[in-house]
C-alpha cells in the first residue's frame, strides 16, 4: 500500500480546487500537503476485449458491451462520444420518461413490451475509453436484447436528427453539472486531474456545437467495428459471450 501510495499520490496527478475559496487560502492548503513532485511514469493502456462473467441465482441478467472509446485527452473525440451517448440513449431525461434513439427503437423492435432497462456506456479515462451499452432483462430476453442493442451499435449509423438531439442533451448536462456548488468543484477537479485546463461551461457548450454528425459517426464506427468486451452478472443461460458478437 505504502509502494502504491508514493508512486501515484503526488502533485503531477494530484489537483487541489475551491469554489468560494479565497486563491491564497486554497494555495496555502496545497503547498500544505507537501505531495512528492515524482513518481513513476503512467503506461499508455491497450485495449483487449475479453468476457468477464458471473453467474448467480435468479430469472435476471445483467449485461455491459462494450469497445474502444473516447479518451479526455483529445476532446475533439470525447465530446463526440459524449454526443453518441446521448443520441444511442443514455437514459430518461425526465422521471418515467422515454429513451428515444437507436437504443430504444431496436430494443423495442426486439423485445416489444417485455420488461427491460438499458443505456448507452461512455467512460473516457485520461488515455483511453469504453463505449457499448448496459441492459438489465429478464434472462430468457437477454440473447435477443444483447443481440439487437449490438447490431444497433455495429450499424455505424446515427441520423442528423439523433445527433441534434444527442448535443443538446449533452449541452443540458454539461450546464446543469456547472449549475451547483457541489457538482462545479467535482467538475473542475475532473477537468483539472485529467486535462490539466479548467474549461468554463460557455466554452465547452460551444465545444459541442462544434461536433458534427461525421465526428459522431467515426465514433460509432470505432467502437461498433472493433472487439467487443462483454461483462455480465445473473443467470447468464442465454447471454453470449464476446466471440459470439463478432
Amino acid at each position: 500500500m505504502l509502494h502504491y501510495v508514493a508512486n501515484n499520490f503526488n502533485a503531477s496527478r494530484c489537483a487541489v480546487v475551491g469554489v468560494g475559496v479565497d486563491q491564497n487560502a486554497l494555495v496555502g492548503f496545497a503547498q500544505s500537503l507537501e505531495l512528492a513532485t515524482a513518481g513513476k511514469s503512467g503506461t499508455g493502456s491497450n485495449y483487449y476485449g475479453g468476457d468477464a462473467r458471473k453467474d448467480t441465482p435468479g430469472n435476471m441478467a445483467h449485461v455491459a458491451v462494450a469497445g474502444p472509446g473516447g479518451a479526455v485527452s483529445n476532446q475533439k473525440e470525447a465530446l463526440a462520444f459524449a454526443v453518441l451517448q446521448c443520441a444511442l440513449g443514455a437514459g430518461p431525461a425526465t422521471k418515467r420518461g422515454a429513451v428515444n434513439g437507436p437504443f430504444g427503437k431496436a430494443l423495442s423492435s426486439a423485445l416489444g413490451d417485455a420488461n427491460a432497462r438499458f443505456a448507452a456506456l461512455n467512460a473516457s479515462y485520461a488515455d483511453a475509453g469504453l463505449f457499448g451499452f448496459v441492459v438489465s432483462t429478464e434472462a430468457q430476453n437477454a440473447g435477443k436484447a444483447v443481440d439487437a442493442l449490438t447490431r444497433a451499435l455495429k450499424s455505424g449509423s446515427v441520423s442528423a436528427e439523433d445527433v441534434n438531439r444527442g448535443k443538446a442533451l449533452l449541452k443540458v448536462a454539461v450546464l446543469d453539472a456547472y449549475s451547483t456548488d457541489s457538482s462545479l468543484i467535482a467538475e473542475m477537479g475532473l477537468q483539472a486531474v485529467l486535462t490539466k485546463d479548467v474549461q468554463s461551461a460557455d466554452a465547452l457548450v460551444s465545444a459541442i456545437d462544434g461536433v458534427t454528425q461525421q465526428d459522431v459517426q467515426s465514433a460509432a464506427k470505432k467502437a461498433g467495428s472493433s472487439k467487443l468486451s462483454v461483462g455480465a452478472v445473473g443467470n447468464l443461460a442465454h447471454v453470449p459471450y464476446a466471440s459470439d458478437l463478432a
